[in-house]
């Protein structure tokens, strides 16, 4: 079963390497999907189909990879995506301009396989990590509204003990609760109203 909630995109000119890659990736049960340009790696980014992780070839005609790179990095889109760079120049100047353009990790050409699928298990665990924060943020972003809410003044009726709401409708108390802050009441007797009405039983 392939991991459908990590897909990567593959952007290379070189057929040869894409069908390397495609096969590594279908064999350690990656999903993930080729593209010959950068032009339409940009084109597929910023549909509906969500990538996490990018295989981005530095060196293509036209829109090359570094091009790609600053676009991504400028968008929308770039917090979502983990993007390792891969290109046949061994020189460390080139490998830190690619960091500094925004790249995640950067592998030479010719890469090693093993070294390759260990780069994207690393990428897949900060993409994890990301979403893992994201979700906890938005948790974080409702439990506060619901503070916020609770923290002003609740108008309840003396007599019937309704509660009114925003709108100025007047609720039961365990309805205005459930449709605001999803508790549920269930119906009980504290001790002092026990010992009151059952103190005879």
């Amino acid at each position: 079963m392939k991991k459908e909630n990590l897909k990567v995109l593959i952007v290379d000119d070189d057929i040869v390497v894409r069908e390397i890659l495609s096969d590594l990736l279908s064999k350690t049960q990656y999903y993930s999907h080729s593209v010959s340009s950068g032009e339409k790696a940009w084109e597929l980014l910023n549909k509906k189909n969500k990538f996490s992780i990018v295989l981005l070839d530095w060196m293509m005609p036209g829109f090359s990879g570094i091009d790609l790179l600053k676009k991504i990095r400028k968008s929308k889109i770039s917090k979502s995506l983990y993007i390792i760079l891969v290109t046949a120049k061994s020189d460390t100047n080139s490998s830190i301009k690619a960091l500094n353009l925004g790249a995640d990790d950067y592998i030479k050409k010719p890469f090693n396989e093993e070294e390759l699928i260990a780069r994207i298990k690393a990428g897949e665990r900060v993409v994890k990590q990301q979403k893992d924060l994201a979700f906890e943020i938005k948790d974080l972003a409702c439990e506060l509204k619901q503070i916020k809410n609770l923290s002003g003044i609740l108008p309840i009726c003396s007599f019937c003990y309704k509660v009114r709401d925003k709108n100025g409708k007047w609720k039961n108390l365990e309805i205005y609760l459930e449709e605001n802050y999803k508790v549920r009441s269930s119906h009980s007797v504290c001790p002092e109203c026990c010992d009151e009405h059952y103190s005879g039983y």
